[in-house]
C-alpha cells in the first residue's frame, strides 16, 4: 500500500493531522497518535503506533508498526464525556444553590447560581470553606445541616435566616458514599425562600389583623365554600374554625330567611359587586342571632375574583333597640293620652251649660290632676334624656330629707291618693348634701309607685335612719310585694308591673329615673320585698361633709 493509498483512507478530517505527525516522525519524532479511518461506510477509531530506523546519515532505513481498532474505546469516552457535559449543563441550569462540601467543610464543585449568589465564579469558590463565603463565618454554624448529614449519614433539612443576606433559607443536605460505604462529602441544596417567608408573615399578620376584629369575619371560594373563620365568628356563633372550615357558608344561616336570594347574591359578587343586608345566622348552641353582614369579592392579579370575604356585625342590641323605640313611641302615646283625655274631658265637662259651681270645681281640680300628671312624666322623660345625653347637671345643696317629705306627700294627696303615710324620720337625722330638685324628684317616684300598688287606705310608710356616711331612707307599703324575678328588672327601661286594680302599660321611667338621680348623687337604691308582703324601696345618699 502506497502512502498516497493509506492516506485516502483516513477521515477527510483527520488527514492533515495524519500527515503532519508522520511527516515528524521521519524527522525523528515519535510517532502514536489516535484518528479516524473510513472503512467501507463505516468510521472507525485506531491508534498507529510505530518505530522507524535510520541510517548515520538520518535516510530512513525501515520500521515497524502496529494499528488497534480503539473505536468502542474512544465512543465510551465519548458517551462519558457528553455525560459529564449534560450533568453540567444540568447542574448549572438550576436555580437553587447547588454545592458539594467535603468533610472538611472544603467546597468541591458549586453550580453557577450558587456563584452568582455569592457574586463571584464557581472557580473562585473550589476550595473554600462553606461557612467563610455562605454564612461570613469563621466555623459552621449552630445547626450546620452538612455538618449533621456527616454525622449521622442521612438527609438533614433545616430552614435558617442568614443575617449576612437578610434571607431565609430552605436547606437540605445528602451524604455521598464512597464504593467503601464510607460517607465522604455531602450535596448542599439551598433555596432562597424569602419571598415565600414574607409572604406567609404578612398572611399571618393579615390573618391576624381579622382575628382582631371582633365582628364576624368570614372567607369563601367562589363556590361558598369556608376558607377562613375568624376569632369573631367562633366567639360569636360557637363554631371553632376546625369545625366550619370546608362546609358551605349557607349551612349556618336561617334557610327560610335565605331563600331564593343565595344565588342571586352569589353571582352578584362573582361578577365583582359587593353586598350588603341582614341574615340570620345559626349558633351552635341552636340560638339565632341577626347579623348586618357586608359582602365584598375577593380579585386575584388579573381582577379575577377568587373568593368572597364577608363581616357580620351582632346586631341584636340594635334590634332591641328597634323594638324598645317602637314601644316606647306606642307607650308615650298611651301615657300622654291618659292625663290629656283627662284634663281635655274635664274642661269640656266644666264649660258645660247648668253645670254647679261644685262640680264645675271638681272637674277642674281632675284637670289640675291630670296636668300634674303630665309634668310627671315629662319631667321622668327629661331627666333621663339628660342623663343619657350626659347633661345632667346638678346643684348640690344642704337638704334634709325630712323637711321634703311632707310637700311631696301633700302633692301626692292632692292628685287623689287615698293611702295613710307614716312619716318616721330618726330624730336629729343629719342632711345629705345632694340637689334638692332631684330629692324630691326621687321621693316624689317612689311614693307615686307606692300608692299604684298599695290598696287604698293602706298604709305607706316613710322613715330613715343614718348609715355610715349615708342616710337611708325607705318607702315601705302593704301592695301585693314583688317576685324575686321581677325585682331584677325593676330598674330597666319599660318595665313596669301590674298595679293594684289593673294591669299597667307604661313607660316604667319612674324607677329608671330614681336610680339614676341616686347613684349619680353618689348613692345607691335597692328594693326588699315578697309576694304578699308589700315591697320597701330604701336609696341611700351621702351625708353633708363638715366644712372645717
Amino acid at each position: 500500500m502506497t502512502y498516497e493509498t493509506f492516506l485516502s483512507c483516513v477521515h477527510p478530517e483527520d488527514r492533515e493531522y495524519v500527515d503532519s505527525q508522520w511527516q515528524a516522525a521521519l524527522q525523528g519524532e515519535d510517532y502514536d497518535i489516535e484518528h479516524r479511518i473510513i472503512v467501507g461506510n463505516e468510521i472507525k477509531w485506531v491508534r498507529e503506533k510505530a518505530e522507524l530506523e535510520f541510517d548515520e546519515q538520518g535516510m530512513l532505513q525501515g520500521g515497524f508498526g502496529t494499528v488497534q481498532d480503539i473505536t468502542e474505546k474512544v465512543l465510551a469516552a465519548e458517551t462519558i464525556k457528553q455525560a459529564a457535559r449534560q450533568w453540567q449543563e444540568t447542574f448549572d441550569a438550576i436555580p437553587d444553590l447547588i454545592s458539594i462540601h467535603d468533610r472538611d467543610y472544603s467546597i468541591i464543585k458549586v453550580n453557577r447560581a450558587f456563584a452568582r449568589a455569592l457574586g463571584t465564579t464557581t472557580e473562585e469558590l473550589i476550595g473554600k470553606k462553606c461557612y467563610e463565603v455562605f454564612h461570613k463565618s469563621h466555623q459552621p454554624i449552630p445547626g450546620c445541616p452538612h455538618q449533621q448529614t456527616m454525622q449521622t449519614g442521612r438527609l438533614t433539612r433545616e430552614e435558617i435566616f442568614e443575617p449576612s443576606r437578610n434571607a431565609y433559607f430552605d436547606i437540605f443536605t445528602v451524604p455521598i458514599v464512597n464504593a467503601g460505604g464510607e460517607i465522604t462529602s455531602s450535596v448542599h441544596h439551598a433555596r432562597d425562600i424569602t419571598e415565600l417567608k414574607r409572604s406567609e408573615e404578612q398572611m399571618a399578620f393579615q390573618a391576624h389583623l381579622l382575628d382582631a376584629i371582633e365582628d364576624v369575619v368570614v372567607t369563601t371560594d367562589i363556590e361558598g365554600q369556608i376558607i377562613f373563620w375568624g376569632r369573631g365568628a367562633a366567639n360569636l356563633l360557637g363554631w371553632r374554625a376546625e369545625e366550619v372550615v370546608g362546609r358551605r357558608a349557607e349551612d349556618f344561616l336561617v334557610p327560610e330567611e335565605l331563600g331564593q336570594q343565595a344565588q342571586a347574591i352569589r353571582e352578584l359578587l362573582r361578577s365583582g359587586q359587593r353586598w350588603a343586608g341582614e341574615f340570620t345566622a345559626r349558633c351552635k348552641d341552636g340560638t339565632l342571632t341577626p347579623f348586618l353582614v357586608r359582602s365584598s369579592p375577593v380579585l386575584d392579579a388579573d381582577g379575577k375574583v377568587m373568593g368572597i370575604i364577608a363581616v357580620g356585625k351582632d346586631i341584636t342590641e340594635l334590634k332591641k333597640a328597634e323594638q324598645i323605640k317602637d314601644e316606647f313611641i306606642g307607650l308615650v302615646s298611651h301615657e300622654l293620652r291618659t292625663p290629656l283625655t283627662v284634663i281635655g274631658g274635664s274642661l269640656r265637662s266644666a264649660m258645660s251649660a247648668g253645670i254647679s259651681p261644685e262640680d264645675a270645681q271638681e272637674l277642674l281640680q281632675n284637670a289640675v290632676e291630670g296636668a300634674d300628671s303630665l309634668t310627671a312624666i315629662l319631667e321622668n322623660m327629661l331627666e333621663l334624656s339628660r342623663h343619657q345625653a350626659g347633661r345632667l347637671q346638678l346643684r348640690l345643696e344642704v337638704v334634709s330629707i325630712p323637711d321634703v317629705t311632707p310637700g311631696v306627700i301633700d302633692r301626692l294627696k292632692g292628685q287623689g291618693a287615698c293611702q295613710r303615710f307614716l312619716i318616721d324620720f330618726a330624730g336629729d337625722l343629719p342632711a345629705v348634701e345632694a340637689d334638692p330638685m332631684r330629692v324630691e324628684r326621687i321621693l316624689h317616684n317612689l311614693l307615686e309607685n307606692a300608692t299604684k300598688y298599695s290598696p287604698p287606705e293602706s298604709e305607706i310608710k316613710v322613715s330613715g335612719q343614718v348609715a355610715g356616711n349615708f342616710i337611708i331612707t325607705e318607702v315601705a307599703d302593704q301592695g301585693k310585694g314583688i317576685s324575686a324575678d321581677d325585682q331584677k328588672k325593676l330598674f330597666e327601661l319599660f318595665q313596669q308591673l301590674e298595679t293594684v286594680t289593673r294591669p299597667t302599660r307604661g313607660l316604667g321611667l319612674g324607677l329608671v329615673v330614681c336610680k339614676r338621680l341616686v347613684e349619680a348623687q353618689g348613692g345607691w337604691i335597692k328594693v326588699d320585698s315578697a309576694v304578699g308582703q308589700g315591697s320597701t324601696f330604701s336609696f341611700a345618699l351621702p351625708i353633708r361633709r363638715t366644712k372645717v
